[in-house]
C-alpha cells in the first residue's frame, strides 16, 4: 500500500510515496508542487481569472513624515502617526516616538496603500492631544499656535456688500491636487457634520506681517450661485473693533475653472477673489493688515445662516489652508470650497483630552492546504503592539476553519524544519480554543471565545514582511516518519497564490466554505490588477451574509 507525505520547505510542497507498511525513507518518490501550479489552480477557484503577475499580495507600504513638536501643548513628550482624526473615535496609533517641544523626528510607519489622509498628533504628559491633517504623499506636518473663535449668531449683522470685489486670475498647474486634499478631509457627497463639528474651527489670522488674502474657488455644487461667503474680520487683541463683509463672488460654477492642455503639465487658470479690509480714509485696500483675526459665515438668498455650529469650516491639509461652506441640510460642507491663497495662520482644533487610543490592529488569515477553497479562515489572527510596552505584542487567535492540526510561529527565514520556528502557543492551536482538533470554530460551525497572549516581539519584526507562519500537520498517520511532520505556511509574496494575507485593521473573515470571491467581490479585480487603484481597499467592502462580523 502506498502512502504520500506533502511537506512544504522553503515555500515549495514535496511529496514524498513510500511503498509498503514500512516507512523506509530509502523508497521514496519525490514530487514537488510548484508555485506555478497553486496559482494556476487559484485561478480557477476564483473565476478563471488571470492573476496578475506583478501582485505580491501586499495591501500596505511603509511611509514616512517629519513631524515638528510646534504644536500648542505645554510638556509634550511623544509624537504620534493616527489613521484619522483623533476627536473622532476610534483611530489607530501607527507610530510615534518621543519628542520634545520644539523638536522634530522622522516618523516611518506602516499603513494600507489604500489611505490617502494621515493625521500627525503631538501628545503632552496630562493627555492632551492637538493634531493636524497630512496626506500619504506629504514629506512633513507640523502645527500653528491656536485660537479659539468665539461663535455667535448673527454674524451677517451690519455687513456690508462687496458688490465689485478684487477678481484675481491665478495659473498653477496643481490645481487638481489641490482639489483633491480639500476633498480628503471632506469626502463628495458624504455627510461630514461630524468631521466639521469635531475640527471646530470656523476663522484663520494673518501673519505677523499681513497678506493679500485670496480665496480661490475649487469646486461647489451646481446650484450654488445664491451662496455667498462672509466675514468679520478684527484685531486680534482688539475683538470690539470689527468689519463685517458679505462677497458677491458671481462664480458660476459650471464654469470657474480653464485648462490649457497644450502645456505639460496642464495650466489651470483659476478665478478667486481676495478679501478687503477699510482704511480710516474709507478705502477698500485688499493688503490685510499684521494680527488680524477673520470669522467667516454663510449666507444664501439674502439670509445669515449663522448658527451655534456656524456653516463654515476652515481645515488645513499638507500646510494648505482650505475653507468650505454648507449652505442647505445635507451636512457635506462642500457646497462652496476654496483654497485661501496667502500668508494666514489656520487655527487648529485647540487641546483636548481624548480617550486612549490603541495601537494599530492587523489581522492575518490563511489556507492551510496547497489546493484550498480560497475561503481564508483556516487560520485568523489580531495582532497589534501592545498599548503599554511597545517591545511586545498582543497576538489574538479569533478564528479557525481547518481541521488539521495547526500551530503558530514567529517567522524565521533561516528555519530548516518546523523546530526552528519560535512557537506562539504553547498548545495545538484548537487546543488554544478549548477545542479538539478537526473542529471549524467562528466560521460558522463551533463558536469559542478567541484567546489573547502577549509575547515578546522578535528582532526585526514587520507586520508585513518577516511576521508569522502557520504550520500544519501533515497527515497523522506519518508521524515520525520524516524530519518534520508540519510545514510552514508563510504569508504570500510575488508569484504565488494567496494562502496567506495581511489585512491592516480588524477584518471581517468569510464564512466557511465560501470563497474570498464571493466574501469581497473587489478583491478578484485587485487580484487581476494590483495597479487598480479602486480594488486596494476590497477589504473594506464585504457582502453581508458571507461573513464573520469583526465586532
Amino acid at each position: 500500500m502506498n502512502k504520500t507525505l506533502s511537506k512544504m520547505i522553503g515555500g515549495l510542497t514535496l511529496v514524498v510515496v513510500f511503498t509498503g507498511c514500512k516507512h523506509d525513507l530509502a523508497e521514496y518518490q519525490p514530487y514537488t508542487v510548484t508555485d506555478e501550479e497553486r496559482v494556476t489552480y487559484a485561478e480557477k477557484v476564483l473565476g478563471n481569472i488571470r492573476i496578475d503577475p506583478n501582485q505580491d499580495w501586499v495591501l500596505t507600504k511603509t511611509f514616512k513624515v517629519v513631524v515638528k513638536a510646534d504644536a500648542p501643548l505645554q510638556d509634550i513628550d511623544k509624537v504620534q502617526v493616527l489613521s484619522g482624526n483623533p476627536y473622532l473615535q476610534p483611530v489607530s496609533v501607527l507610530a510615534e516616538g518621543a519628542i520634545k517641544n520644539g523638536a522634530t523626528q522622522e516618523i516611518r510607519f506602516r499603513a494600507s496603500q489604500a489611505d490617502q489622509l494621515f493625521y500627525a498628533a503631538c501628545i503632552n504628559r496630562q493627555g492632551q492631544v492637538a493634531s493636524v491633517a497630512f496626506t500619504a504623499d506629504a514629506d512633513s506636518a507640523y502645527f500653528k499656535q491656536p485660537y479659539r473663535p468665539t461663535i455667535t449668531r448673527g454674524m451677517a449683522d451690519d455687513a456690508e456688500t462687496l458688490n465689485y470685489p478684487k477678481y484675481v486670475t491665478w495659473n498653477r498647474p496643481d490645481f487638481p491636487d489641490l482639489q483633491k486634499e480639500a476633498h480628503l478631509f471632506l469626502p463628495a457627497g458624504q455627510k461630514n457634520r461630524q468631521q466639521v463639528e469635531a475640527l471646530n474651527n470656523h476663522s484663520l489670522e494673518t501673519d505677523e506681517y499681513g497678506s493679500v488674502i485670496t480665496l480661490i474657488y475649487l469646486d461647489g455644487h451646481l446650484d450654488n450661485q445664491k451662496t455667498r461667503i462672509g466675514y468679520r474680520i478684527y484685531p486680534k487683541d482688539d475683538p470690539d473693533d470689527v468689519q463685517t463683509y458679505i462677497i458677491e463672488d458671481n462664480f458660476d460654477p459650471a464654469n470657474y475653472v480653464l485648462k490649457d492642455e497644450t502645456k505639460k503639465p496642464t495650466n489651470y487658470s483659476w478665478q478667486g477673489v481676495s478679501l478687503g479690509y477699510k482704511l480710516r480714509n474709507g478705502d477698500i485696500s485688499y493688503e490685510i493688515p499684521y494680527d488680524m483675526h477673520i470669522d467667516f459665515f454663510v449666507v444664501r438668498d439674502g439670509q445669515d445662516l449663522s448658527d451655534d455650529l456656524m456653516r463654515c469650516t476652515v481645515y488645513r491639509v499638507n500646510g494648505h489652508v482650505y475653507l468650505s461652506c454648507e449652505d442647505g441640510s445635507d451636512d457635506t460642507f462642500t457646497d462652496k470650497m476654496f483654497y485661501v491663497w496667502g500668508d494666514v495662520i489656520n487655527v487648529p482644533d485647540a487641546p483636548v483630552d481624548v480617550e486612549p487610543i490603541e495601537p494599530q490592529v492587523w489581522t492575518y488569515a490563511w489556507e492551510d492546504k496547497d489546493f484550498g477553497d480560497y475561503d481564508m479562515n483556516d487560520c485568523v489572527i489580531e495582532v497589534q503592539e501592545n498599548a503599554e510596552d511597545k517591545n511586545k505584542l498582543d497576538i489574538k487567535l479569533v478564528a479557525l476553519g481547518g481541521a488539521r492540526s495547526l500551530w503558530l510561529g514567529f517567522e524565521n527565514l533561516n528555519a530548516k524544519n518546523y523546530k526552528d520556528y519560535q512557537p506562539i502557543f504553547d498548545k495545538e492551536l484548537h487546543e488554544v480554543l478549548g477545542m479538539k482538533v478537526g473542529t471549524l470554530i467562528n466560521t460558522g460551525r463551533a463558536n469559542a471565545a478567541p484567546v489573547t497572549v502577549t509575547v515578546a516581539k522578535p528582532a526585526g519584526f514587520d507586520f508585513q514582511t518577516c511576521s508569522f507562519v502557520l504550520g500544519a500537520m501533515v497527515k497523522e498517520d506519518m508521524q515520525g516518519v520524516y524530519e518534520s511532520d508540519y510545514y510552514a505556511i508563510h504569508i504570500a509574496t510575488k508569484g504565488q497564490d494567496p494562502h496567506g494575507i495581511v489585512i491592516p485593521g480588524k477584518w471581517a473573515w468569510p464564512t466557511e466554505t465560501t470563497c474570498i470571491k464571493d466574501a469581497y467581490p473587489k478583491f478578484v479585480d485587485w487580484a487581476k490588477d494590483i495597479t487598480d487603484a479602486d480594488a486596494k481597499d476590497w477589504y473594506k467592502y464585504p457582502v453581508k451574509g458571507k461573513v464573520i462580523s469583526k465586532e
